[in-house]
């Protein structure tokens, strides 16, 4: 009678497992990467283009001491 209980319980907890790996390791990601294309397309067609990432300078690193002398 117990097994009448388990085995779905067990099939539906299988699935659920699989649906949510297969949502975290697949959908997510590829909603970023189409909602950072939509974010391109759209600063494209208002004529701006995308910021690039501010780069550390070279000098700021060379001129903290660093120990070495």
């Amino acid at each position: 009678m117990q097994a009448r209980f388990l085995v779905p319980m067990a099939v539906s907890l299988a699935f659920g497992v699989v649906f949510a790996t297969f949502i975290t390791l697949v959908i997510v990601p590829a909603l970023y990467v189409i909602l950072e294309d939509l974010k391109a397309v759209g600063l494209r067609a208002l004529g701006r283009q995308r910021s690039k990432p501010a780069e550390p300078s070279v000098s700021a690193a060379s001129s903290s001491g660093g120990g070495k002398e």
